[in-house]
């Protein structure tokens, strides 16, 4: 027993300082300021749009996933936070040598889940800051926001912006938000258990990330290829599953699926990972100490 809680007490404190150490790397920075700066460009460019009506603050965050042309630009930075995965370092030894590869290996995953999530919700608040002047915190559509989803207009493409979708007058802009935090965390922590099985055995950690690159854009090009006739695409569509704002279901009501769907890919991937933690490459732990 004593054995169990000190080792969870390990695992814990791994993710710990995994989130303190890779605060402060390059590749974490990198995703902090440009997925910052496209955010924000967002809400700017949406509080332009509204010319001075107030806005719902969440809205401008789901904008930035309604529709494939803006999704690639919030995707990138994300990929850039899990570039150096499987976070091997000069601590790496020493973790595995008092809590095992397997709880290392747990350690990693958790640590991938939360800062994923924790991402997530620094975008959401991110996106916030330009409206605060102009917006508000309240369970309810804008007029500005129900008007684009009902009516095209010029205005919408000059500032760069998407047509929402009409069945997200349905949900809530609260329940909106929370379930594309939550489907958007799932996306982003399967690319980066892509990334994670792939590098845990490569020497090259681009590797990894090319592999999510091209599953990326190989699930983007069957679904734009096959949406609008297939309904087995439409309906196991990756991209959206994961992206509630650009639903593939009319009214919307299939995002239990959705998160399911997401779980259980994750899981796919979790159990292929976890046959290779074993032959796990911690040379350049090695050479570094």
């Amino acid at each position: 027993m004593e054995k169990s809680k000190c080792n969870n007490n390990g695992l814990i404190r791994m993710v710990i300082i995994n989130l303190i150490n890779r605060f402060s790397t390059g590749n974490n920075i990198a995703a902090i300021l440009l997925g910052a700066a496209i955010v924000i460009a967002k809400s700017i460019f949406y509080m332009k749009y509204s010319v001075g009506h107030t806005v719902n603050i969440f809205e401008s965050y789901i904008l930035n996933f309604s529709s494939n042309r803006h999704i690639i630009f919030v995707i990138v930075p994300t990929l850039l936070l899990f570039i150096d995965a499987p976070f091997i370092d000069d601590y790496t030894f020493v973790s595995v040598y008092r809590i095992k590869r397997k709880k290392w290996f747990y350690s990693n995953y958790l640590y991938i889940v939360l800062r994923a999530l924790l991402y997530n919700i620094f975008l959401l608040l991110a996106s916030m800051i330009p409206l605060v002047s102009v917006g508000y915190i309240e369970n309810r559509w804008s007029q500005t926001f129900l008007c684009m989803m009902y009516g095209y207009n010029d205005r919408i493409d000059k500032y760069n912006l998407a047509v929402p979708l009409k069945e997200l007058a349905d949900l809530s802009p609260l329940k909106t938000v929370v379930l594309t935090v939550i489907l958007f965390s799932l996306y982003i922590v399967f690319f980066a258990e892509v990334i994670f099985s792939i590098n845990m055995l490569c020497k090259r950690k681009y590797l990894g990330t090319i592999m999510a690159c091209l599953i990326y854009l190989l699930t983007t090009l069957i679904d734009g290829q096959a949406f609008r006739s297939s309904d087995i695409v439409k309906k196991y569509s990756l991209i959206r599953n994961a992206i509630l704002p650009l639903g593939y279901c009319p009214e919307l009501s299939d995002y239990k699926f959705s998160i399911l769907y997401m779980i259980l890919l994750n899981y796919i991937v979790y159990i292929f990972a976890s046959t290779l933690y074993p032959f796990a490459d911690f040379e350049e732990s090695n050479n570094e100490n």
